[in-house]
């Protein structure tokens, strides 16, 4: 990912949870500009208050530190984006049976802890079963934490309501941390992503800490429109419209239609959800990175070219070829040289053949190229420079020079994409000039970032189409990247009216009154304060949000409101219908509860016999492993299971986890799912397979052991209480399992699992 795309996602990402009422830790945010130039400054330690074993003593009177970590770091610095002199203290363990890494972040000025960081190898043996520990306690620890570590700004911080709801809900795993989050309160309004937040591992222990509270803002004063008028304006002025949502983050994952706002309410044209900030005292959108009105939007009505242009598909080029192409796109001159060339086949976001080029100055220091050109079409992907200019504007803002437009940025961007793309140009729209600014002055612009949206007989693709970033100085283009176009699109139909999903989404809205301080992105100078606005968020009721760190879309066939993506269990957080007088319905609805089994549209489907595929789909989900965690092998395991399967990376992952055996060359993933197979995976997984497999060990109580291939297995899993048998003392070898009983004997696994590994 370019460096520019990657501030892109960054963005909306926090965008996304701010508006959802969540915090992204101030520290990580300042990552992007990190890795563009030296944030940090080395302090003396002479001119500080709390001196070296002063931070560590109050380090581990905060942290228990076990006797395997021995002391790796201590460092006082100085961060120029945060104006906080902190020391920063770590620890490591390489111990074999422990892995890991302890980082505490002391205030060098008063002693405020900072933040905390704990890693462990065991961290990725972690159960998928929430956690047990006793929710009230934990919460309070957490308030004393706040009284003892933060006296001073404690009477300014309170726990955010929806924090806690998702904190109780019991719903965090093995990817989804159990968090709480104290907000900064100003004046009796909430200042966004400042506060204190707690993250815990499952034994109750705080495994991630972040206090961010910038002593340097100047909060707005003033009369400020009512939450009323602002969400009528808004809603007056809201559209919606049908969109493709293309779904890259699971195997096979298909193209959904969604409602979604217009892009006239929005400079997000990847947005799914009726969400904006609006300045409080003018009623005016704002940008909510910068604080600034909505920037410079196009929204162009026609496409880059109103002819089709065929793509070619099997072009094969060679590494020469490759780097032919790219040499058309990027500027290389004889001071550089190629660093790289490397062939890789993707499966994950999509299936394609790339190229990856890379050209350095010989130097090794003041010039980077790279390129991406697809094998197949010959397109170029991704393009990005990086040189010493950057980082000496923002070093030395006094270098920035702004020689070029908005217009021109979009007609050199324009250029750009009509040179690398020509067969997609047909469905590429100039959607936005965006300038970059230092500091938020719109005198020094750094750059322009171009967006061009793809649309397929006028219906936007979210999240897909084209990026250009100009330079303001040079007019030279330093990152472009063309993301999408590889799925197939469904036809539109069997839809709700615009005006039908309009009545539902504008009686799920809410306004919230905060204060918005812009992101630390460029460094001040520690002197001047920054200014806090204030501002509505608009988004969705809590209520209407089950799922509020996912991304959520309106289903344009129902009107319902779901996720995609890394899909949780339950799409809609609407109650589970089918299960209701079941036989084993309150073991269902604890593993519903506990987020490890999909539930689509309400619906379990608790009596579907399972196929051999279907258990290791079920099998993997209840591990909570998302499917975008894993992306699958090019050379499968097994002949029958293909990298195209729906089963795919299920089966890997189990055969990496040794839950499946690799001898086979077929896997059979559409047979039967029998109660024999099902008890193999689970003996596998508690490690129990070789002495399941010791003739004589285990009493065999079952009438119809003759039957059976795998005694040793059955045996283990009847005596553990995993598996029972019939009224007629049957194991049933053969039999198919339904998804109820495959879920239930999955979950009392984990829950002896649990137990073994004394977690």
């Amino acid at each position: 990912m370019g460096k520019r795309e990657q501030q892109r996602w960054t963005r909306v990402v926090i965008a996304g949870v701010i508006l959802a009422g969540g915090m992204l830790p101030y520290n990580v945010m300042a990552q992007e500009v990190k890795a563009d130039s030296a944030s940090v400054s080395t302090a003396r330690e002479t001119d500080t208050a709390i001196k070296r074993e002063q931070a560590i003593q109050k380090a581990k009177q905060i942290v228990s530190i076990p006797d395997s970590y021995k002391e790796e770091r201590v460092e006082l610095d100085t961060n120029n984006y945060t104006k906080r002199t902190q020391w920063n203290l770590s620890w490591q363990s390489n111990a074999p049976e422990e892995q890991g890494g302890i980082t505490v972040s002391i205030d060098a000025s008063d002693g405020t802890l900072v933040s905390i960081q704990r890693w462990s190898s065991q961290d990725g043996q972690a159960s998928p079963l929430p956690p047990t520990w006793d929710y009230e306690k934990v919460i309070e620890d957490a308030r004393s934490l706040v009284k003892k570590q933060y006296g001073s700004y404690a009477s300014n911080l309170r726990l955010n309501a929806e924090s806690e709801k998702q904190f109780r809900s019991n719903t965090g795993g093995q990817f989804f941390d159990q968090s709480l989050y104290f907000e900064r309160i100003e004046d009796g309004v909430p200042v966004v992503n400042q506060g204190l937040r707690l993250s815990y591992d499952r034994k109750g222990n705080v495994r991630y800490l972040d206090f961010s509270w910038d002593k340097k803002l100047a909060f707005e004063k003033g009369q400020v429109k009512s939450k009323e008028e602002i969400l009528k304006n808004y809603t007056d002025k809201l559209q919606m419209e049908v969109a493709y949502l293309p779904n890259t983050d699971r195997p096979n994952g298909k193209v959904e239609l969604a409602y979604v706002p217009s892009v006239q309410l929005t400079d997000s044209f990847y947005g799914t959800l009726p969400t904006a900030v609006i300045d409080a005292r003018t009623g005016k959108p704002l940008d909510i990175n910068t604080g600034l009105e909505s920037g410079y939007t196009i929204q162009s009505a026609t496409p880059l070219s109103s002819t089709s242009v065929s793509v070619p598909t099997n072009l094969k080029l060679d590494a020469d070829q490759a780097i032919a192409r790219a040499r058309q796109m990027v500027q290389v001159d004889d001071k550089m040289e190629v660093q790289n060339k490397s062939y890789r086949e993707e499966t994950m976001p999509y299936k394609r053949k790339i190229w990856d080029i890379s050209w350095q100055a010989k130097d090794g220091m003041s010039k980077y190229t790279g390129a991406t050109v697809d094998a197949e079409t010959g397109e170029v992907i991704r393009t990005n420079v990086y040189g010493m200019s950057y980082d000496m504007k923002m070093r030395e803002n006094a270098a920035i020079k702004v020689n070029v437009t908005q217009q021109q940025a979009q007609a050199k961007a324009e250029e750009y994409v009509r040179r690398a793309v020509p067969g997609r140009l047909s469905s590429l729209y100039t959607a936005s000039v965006t300038p970059n600014l230092y500091n938020n002055d719109p005198d020094k612009i750094l750059n322009y970032s171009v967006t061009f949206m793809r649309k397929e007989k006028d219906v936007r693709v979210i999240g897909e189409g084209a990026w250009v970033t100009i330079d303001a100085e040079t007019g030279d283009v330093t990152d472009y990247n063309l993301n999408g176009f590889k799925q197939p699109l469904p036809e539109i139909k069997n839809v709700i009216s615009a005006q039908q999903a309009k009545e539902k989404v504008v009686g799920f809205l809410k306004a919230e009154l905060n204060y918005l301080a812009p992101n630390p992105y460029n460094p001040s100078d520690g002197k001047n304060s920054r200014p806090a606005k204030l501002m509505y968020t608009i988004g969705l009721k809590d209520q209407q949000s089950p799922f509020p760190y996912m991304a959520q879309y309106m289903d344009a066939r129902t009107g319902e409101w779901k996720v995609y993506g890394n899909q949780p269990v339950n799409n809609t957080g609407l109650p589970v219908q089918d299960i209701k007088g079941h036989a084993l319905e309150k073991e269902l609805q604890k593993i519903i509860e506990a987020n490890l089994i999909e539930v689509k549209d309400g619906k379990l489907n608790p009596d579907q016999k399972l196929t051999r595929g279907e258990l290791m789909n079920l099998v993997r989900s209840m591990h909570r492993y998302m499917y975008n965690y894993y992306p699958g092998v090019p050379n499968p395991t097994f002949s029958d299971v293909g990298e195209d399967s729906e089963y795919s990376q299920a089966v890997e992952w189990s055969v990496q986890q040794r839950l499946l055996k690799k001898e086979a060359m077929n896997f059979d993933p559409n047979g039967a799912a029998t109660r024999e197979f099902i008890a193999e995976i689970v003996v596998r997984g508690l490690g129990y397979d070789k002495l399941a497999e010791i003739d004589g060990v285990f009493d065999l109580p079952f009438a119809d052991a003759a039957s059976m291939k795998h005694k040793g297995y059955a045996a283990l899993v009847k005596r553990l209480h995993i598996m029972n048998t019939d009224v007629r003392n049957e194991f049933e070898p053969e039999r198919q399992v339904t998804k109820a009983e495959a879920a239930v004997i999955l979950y009392r696994y984990l829950q002896v699992k649990d137990k073994v590994s004394g977690q």
